[in-house]
């Protein structure tokens, strides 16, 4: 009975919530946004200090559902710009969440988010790092499409077929009784401005003169979010370990984090507030090429004490490429799944950024 009543009334308000909803260009459309990007920054083309090293991991935070709105940590890639160095990226992240448990909670939104980030190098194996999100989140425009791939193959819509398509809600059960629901509709989606970070990284291994390198990084998460229907947020603290090491073409690296949040509640369930984070990652790109292929998988700590499923572990694989346009531009590209398991995971997701180096 309660379930056939969770689900006409969650059909009920997704209805009443209704709410309607990027492309890649051929490289001298990229070589185009370049030559604008550099003008705007007064800048010429150049050859970084680093542009012989492989490329590096894709380095995004996690896009599960609640991770996000804690603001994981961010894994840094297991070297720093020289001194003078900097660097400037536009990232854009496209994913489609979906989580659906009877009794427990439904999650249906599509998530478009731009973020710039800056770095500097300090000397002495020191670097510095600032970024801003930018984010307009709605009901989107994948669910019909992600529905018609999940058919052609057979496999499971995960409840996705019971509900409209391309609507924004979140309903979660926070335990007790059965009316002890949170509900957020269309009234909460549109542009908002998230979460600052700032980070000072070091290399470590080049201190102390050490292979594989090893980088250590220290970031803190500034709470200029604009979206308050999770409540407030703290300021929060994560370190980080990255080291990386080659065999011929092939590139391996390993990172781990570890995050303490000051939150202890979101909307009336208990968080945990250490948070630990894992990415293992391999590149593959031949001496002197131009392009590498990347696949990597980021495996984060559960985010509540006890609210399955947001008590259990995050899996998100990604599989990219990554081309240098010109010595100082590098242009990326992944796609983002939840193959190992899809509880408290997107859906599906779209990577791309462009990142000048000098």
């Amino acid at each position: 009975m309660v379930m056939r009543r969770f689900r006409t009334g969650c059909s009920q308000k997704v209805m009443k919530s209704g709410l309607s909803g990027n492309r890649r260009s051929g490289p001298s459309a990229f070589r185009y946004l370049y030559l604008v990007f550099a003008i705007l920054l007064g800048v010429s083309p150049g050859v970084p200090a680093n542009a012989d090293h492989p490329f590096g991991f894709m380095e995004t935070r996690s896009q599960s559902p609640l991770q996000q709105l804690r603001c994981g940590p961010l894994h840094h890639v297991p070297w720093v710009l020289p001194a003078k160095n900097n660097s400037l990226s536009i990232r854009h992240n496209w994913k489609n969440l979906w989580l659906y448990r009877d009794d427990i909670c439904l999650i249906d939104a599509e998530v478009q988010e731009v973020v710039t980030r800056r770095r500097m190098g300090l000397g002495a194996g020191f670097e510095i790092a600032g970024e801003l999100p930018v984010r307009f989140v709605s009901g989107g425009m994948l669910d019909g499409m992600i529905e018609d791939f999940h058919n052609s193959f057979g496999l499971s819509n995960a409840g996705r077929d019971q509900f409209p398509r391309n609507n924004f809600i979140f309903m979660i059960h926070r335990g007790g009784d059965e009316d002890s629901w949170y509900y957020a509709g269309a009234d909460q989606t549109g542009w908002n401005l998230g979460n600052a970070t700032f980070a000072l990284s070091t290399d470590i291994g080049r201190i102390i003169s050490i292979e594989p390198r090893l980088v250590m990084t220290v970031g803190v998460k500034i709470p200029t979010g604009t979206r308050r229907f999770f409540g407030s947020q703290s300021l929060d603290l994560a370190l980080s370990l990255s080291s990386g090491i080659n065999f011929g073409s092939f590139h391996w690296y390993v990172s781990s984090a570890v995050s303490h949040y000051g939150d202890e509640e979101m909307i009336g369930i208990s968080l945990r507030q250490w948070h630990l984070s894992t990415l293992v990652s391999l590149e593959y790109r031949r001496p002197d090429a131009d392009h590498a292929w990347v696949a990597q998988i980021l495996c984060e700590s559960g985010v509540t004490e006890d609210n399955y499923p947001f008590s259990n572990a995050t899996y998100e694989v990604m599989f990219g490429y990554k081309y240098r346009l010109w010595q100082s531009v590098v242009m990326e590209f992944s796609i983002l799944e939840n193959v190992l398991t899809f509880d408290n995971s997107p859906d599906f997701g779209l990577h791309t950024a462009l990142t000048y180096s000098s």
